[in-house]
């Protein structure tokens, strides 16, 4: 129903970053891990994530869910560690390789490996930290995936995450009634573990971890950027496909929220959340 192609999250029904590469168009979704990494905003809200895990004294780095290599390779620019990188995507594994390569010349800082978060193919204690970023959300088995990286880790050891509230979005809009029948259904439905944030505490207590330390930073978007149009775009579709609302009402909403933007009126946010907790 949209002007522009995005991804199908509707037709799909089901998220399609449970398993990527089973997905009509995994290419399209590595774009979107690029395209998000492009963001002005993203990369700070990354730098201070980074910044809240205090990975300057760990010298051998995981991270699950690395997707196309985005957080990894801005790491691995600023510090000098050992990272591997682990994701269930053959796809995206294979673009982070690419990237990697072309942005290093193929230095090996950076190791990106295929491997199930909740099975990972890594001995007990091979790393001073851990890092998951905003994957327990679409995790089968996220509490799985955190003992898998508290396993990784040697004593003393940090298990980082970042994860984001789905429901925590909010946007400027006339139509309160369809604009929350429009996101709850994307939290509920396209997510498989919509509320995960809220959880995260109570899993890292369960995998032992102590000195668990909470943040977090909202991402505030002023203006209707082709990132933010893609994304609340991707959200109509996923309602109208799954049938929770028309597509009538679907394009009505949107040109109303194409009206609060000429009037200069636009404004959304959602939260995100940083934990992190110590291997005794």
């Amino acid at each position: 129903m949209s002007t522009r192609r995005t991804i199908d999250w509707g037709n799909a029904g089901r998220d399609p970053w449970t398993n990527v590469d089973r997905h009509e168009s995994p290419g399209q979704l590595a774009q979107l891990l690029e395209t998000r990494w492009k963001i002005s905003e993203m990369r700070l809200l990354y730098g201070r994530f980074a910044e809240f895990c205090d990975l300057l004294p760990s010298r051998r780095v995981l991270e699950v869910g690395s997707g196309t290599g985005v957080f990894v390779r801005a790491l691995a620019n600023q510090l000098p560690r050992i990272f591997v990188g682990i994701d269930l995507s053959w796809q995206l594994t294979l673009e982070a390789r690419r990237l990697q390569a072309s942005a290093s010349g193929g230095a090996p800082l950076i190791e990106f490996l295929v491997g199930d978060g909740a099975a990972l193919p890594i001995r007990d204690g091979s790393f001073d930290a851990s890092v998951i970023i905003t994957t327990l959300g679409h995790a089968s088995e996220p509490l799985m995936m955190l003992r898998e990286l508290a396993r990784a880790l040697a004593p003393g050891g940090t298990l980082c995450v970042l994860e984001q509230d789905h429901e925590s979005f909010i946007i400027n809009h006339p139509d309160r009634e369809t604009t929350r029948k429009i996101f709850q259904y994307f939290c509920d439905t396209l997510v498989a573990n919509g509320w995960s944030a809220r959880r995260v505490p109570g899993w890292l207590k369960a995998c032992g971890m102590k000195d668990i330390a909470v943040s977090g930073e909202m991402y505030l978007a002023m203006g209707y950027q082709d990132h933010m149009r893609s994304l609340i775009t991707r959200r109509v579709d996923a309602a109208v496909g799954g049938g929770r609302i028309m597509e009538e009402m679907g394009r009505r909403w949107l040109a109303d929220l194409e009206a609060v933007v000429a009037e200069d009126a636009f404004f959304a946010s959602w939260n995100f959340y940083f934990f992190k907790g110590r291997k005794a």
